[in-house]
């Protein structure tokens, strides 16, 4: 695997089971390791501030969600020497957060990108995963917001208590 190449932002399949993603011509056939996903952010944070071709045009406000995003990533893997070491909920925010970082890269809006989460299931101790863009997940909370203020109370005697 070259991890050399700018641009190139890998997602572990390991994570969710799903293919690599990465924006240069080579894709690989397996899950990156650990420590290529740490050099591979290491070089696009160096790319980033040595203001190289498509990554030195990053605003402010996008070099900061950046350096947020892969700190994240650093200090979750800070101690690892591998992606199986790593709690569920570690992979999971190891995932949004190289999420985040193809989303700056890509100048994609926000309301695009794809977040997952471990959902309990009803009635059990089972999780399932759960992904939406942030879209989906902003418009989940308001229409369970709205329903919550606006739901029908109970008018009859029976349920009043009386």
């Amino acid at each position: 695997m070259n991890i050399s190449i700018p641009g190139c932002v890998l997602i572990t399949a390991m994570l969710l089971g799903g293919p690599c993603v990465s924006v240069a011509a080579e894709v690989p056939a397996t899950a990156p390791t650990l420590q290529q996903i740490l050099e591979q952010q290491q070089q696009i944070a160096r790319l980033v501030e040595q203001g190289a071709p498509g990554y030195g045009d990053l605003d402010a406000y996008r070099r900061k969600q950046l350096r947020d995003a892969q700190d994240q990533v650093f200090r979750i893997f800070r101690g690892h020497d591998s992606l199986d070491e790593l709690s569920t909920d570690d992979q999971l925010l190891v995932y949004n957060a190289l999420k985040r970082v193809d989303a700056v890269l890509h100048k994609r809006d926000v309301e695009d990108r794809m977040v997952c989460e471990r959902a309990a299931i009803a009635g059990t101790r089972r999780y399932q995963m759960v992904c939406m863009t942030e879209a989906e997940r902003r418009r989940k909370r308001e229409s369970t917001r709205d329903y919550l203020e606006h739901r029908p109370g109970c008018t009859t005697q029976e349920c009043v208590g009386g």
